[in-house]
């Protein structure tokens, strides 16, 4: 099984462009924590994305797109690596990839290109390893990076590397923050604010608990209030965006580009009684934006379910170079061109599909696992989940979206989806690699991770009720 942007106005030199000797410059853009359902492109009346709705218009939008797990290093290691968390091992905070994977970033640079990682994650680059990267910089100083200094850095370091008479492609990396955990918009997305009592009182009511892990505790106002930060964090990254794709402009950075937005995982806001993300996989934690912009490549809208492990043979695949064997990714060439993807289908009864995988917890847990799913498997409008005891949740997506009725006893579908996915996880373990372990994680790196969210006082009484 093989699996698998910026206003119009500022990309239209993508669309049909003629060939150069150079090949395309590539940007992968990776919002952190972003849900599709924010975007408008994906469904959203908020208004919240301008910019990437304009991108949207004129690139190829796969409106179903799931991630390999629901938090950021496994899912990052998947889209570098088209292969599953159980595969590359990246599955706690300490973890790394082993030498020999091979990621979207070495072959870029096998076909000689510049690359420069720009993360505002702090975990990222131990996770995937500054390998192939010219250039990665670390941000100290602030617990969460902002995109207009990971902007600054980025477009320094273009300049001092390509300009419009450059042979040599660039690939740029670009991972921020906005929407992950603690949210804290800038002016003018505060203001905003029409709930009930008042906003930084809440705010700072809901952080406190947030940071202890007692989800259990937030009010509903609270939840509000944190839904009310977290949408001001996407309309203000999305702002920072326009601003990125005006100066790449200017540079002609983009007038032969490969242009890819994505997300790692989405956010939860107690669809499913929980808070933030990593523990389940409910369509809120991994089903994702992908968008494409690629020259020859027209505006499309794709239905059919995706996985993030499928944009490195994609992008391998536009730019003409043989598959990799290791990826476990499909090409999507085929949908950029209108066209299908042929049987994907793993058993014959059942369509092409999407697996995540939560099969170790992140490690910062203080008292126990507190997951509620290992792994899902979309089979086409059809959803299983499966918990650390065993037990299933199947859902119907074309008639419950919202995953909000499953059909809990074992059925004929649950034991065909089971069988399915049984099948293909023992595939995955049988091609899986070693796993790489960094250092223990400093008390300086706990610190700013609990500055995000990620580490509480007492995790046992914020995740046992979810």
């Amino acid at each position: 099984m093989r699996r698998l942007i910026a206003v119009t106005a500022v990309l239209g030199a993508l669309a049909g462009c003629a060939p150069t000797e150079r090949p395309p410059n590539v940007i992968l853009i990776l919002a952190d924590t972003l849900r599709a359902d924010r975007l408008g492109s994906y469904g959203s009346r908020q208004g919240l994305t301008p910019s990437l709705d304009e991108l949207a218009s004129g690139a190829v939008v796969f409106s179903n797109t799931y991630a390999a797990s629901s938090w950021t290093l496994p899912s990052v290691a998947s889209l570098f690596t088209s292969r599953y968390p159980s595969q590359h091992h990246v599955v706690t905070f300490p973890s790394m990839l082993a030498a020999d994977e091979v990621t979207l970033a070495t072959k870029l640079a096998a076909l000689n290109y510049r690359a420069g990682g720009f993360s505002a994650h702090p975990s990222v680059v131990n996770a995937i390893g500054r390998r192939s990267f010219d250039t990665w910089p670390t941000y100290d100083g602030e617990p969460k990076t902002r995109a207009d200094r990971v902007n600054r850095s980025a477009l320094t370091w273009l300049d001092s590397v390509w300009n419009r008479s450059t042979q040599q492609p660039v690939f740029l990396y670009l991972h921020y923050m906005e929407t992950h955990p603690l949210y804290a918009p800038p002016e003018p997305y505060l203001h905003r604010w029409q709930g009930p009592g008042d906003g930084p009182t809440l705010t700072a009511a809901a952080e406190q608990k947030f940071l202890k892990l007692r989800f259990a505790d937030l009010t509903d106002q609270e939840v509000a209030r944190l839904r009310f930060l977290y949408d001001g964090e996407v309309a203000a990254l999305d702002a920072a965006l326009r601003a990125l794709f005006t100066e790449l402009s200017g540079r002609g950075f983009l007038e032969r580009c490969i242009v890819i937005v994505t997300a790692d995982h989405g956010e939860e806001f107690r669809e499913h009684g929980g808070m933030m993300h990593g523990l389940t996989l409910y369509n809120e934690s991994i089903r994702v934006p992908l968008i494409l912009k690629a020259p020859g490549y027209s505006q499309r809208v794709v239905a059919e379910n995706v996985s993030l492990v499928d944009v490195a043979p994609t992008l391998f695949d536009v730019l003409g170079q043989p598959p990799e064997p290791r990826f476990e990714g499909r090409s999507l060439l085929p949908l950029l061109r209108g066209k299908s993807l042929g049987d994907g289908k793993i058993l014959s009864q059942l369509p092409a599909d999407d697996i995540g995988e939560l099969r170790r917890a992140m490690g910062l847990e203080v008292t126990g696992d507190y997951r509620r799913h290992v792994e899902a498997f979309i089979a086409g409008q059809a959803k299983l989940l499966l918990s650390p005891a065993g037990t299933t949740e199947v859902y119907d997506l074309a008639h419950d979206q919202r995953e909000a009725a499953p059909n809990t006893p074992v059925t004929p579908q649950t034991e065909v989806l089971l069988s399915a996915l049984r099948k293909a996880t023992a595939a995955f373990d049988d091609r899986a690699g070693l796993a790489a372990h960094g250092p223990p994680l400093d008390e300086a790196a706990t610190e700013r991770l609990r500055s995000l969210g990620y580490v509480g006082d007492d995790a046992g009484q914020g995740q046992g009720s979810r």
